[in-house]
């Protein structure tokens, strides 16, 4: 776990020495430094089979699309940081899984407890936050 804390503030402070110099703006650029390291720091959940869930908003859940874009910024750092790359394999065997699970829902649980948006016909199963079908929610994945 100590190396990962390390790895998060390597990658947050590279990330920060490139805004700096397009960043004018002091607000803007806190902002960003807050922001970026967030997600990093308070939005990745290990689980315990090996992938990683992406919390993606203020619902407790995870939306592929969102966790998609939510990496994408990180990627320029793959190949960098073993952690890192572990960390981002982790978020695509859990959205592969999750796309497995039900390829027509687009938010999913962490975990299997019934916690859903509203009662989809047909009724979703227990991993499924929301069944709104989505051909984005498919593809956005295949980006990383």
């Amino acid at each position: 776990m100590e190396r990962e804390q390390q790895m998060y503030e390597d990658v947050i402070k590279a990330a920060n020495e490139i805004v700096q110099d397009r960043i004018k703006d002091e607000k803007v650029l806190q902002m960003f430094e807050n922001c970026f390291g967030d997600m990093l720091k308070n939005t990745v959940q290990k689980q315990d089979d090996g992938t990683v869930f992406v919390v993606t908003g203020d619902i407790p859940a995870m939306w592929l699309r969102d966790s998609a874009c939510q990496l994408r910024p990180f990627m320029i750092f793959a190949g960098q940081y073993k952690e890192l790359d572990a960390l981002i394999e982790g978020i695509i065997d859990k959205q592969m899984n999750l796309i497995l699970t039900d390829p027509y829902a687009n938010a999913f649980n962490a975990e299997a407890n019934g916690n859903r948006w509203d009662d989809d016909i047909p009724l979703q199963q227990p991993e499924i936050w929301e069944q709104k079908y989505e051909i984005d929610s498919l593809c956005f994945p295949f980006q990383l």
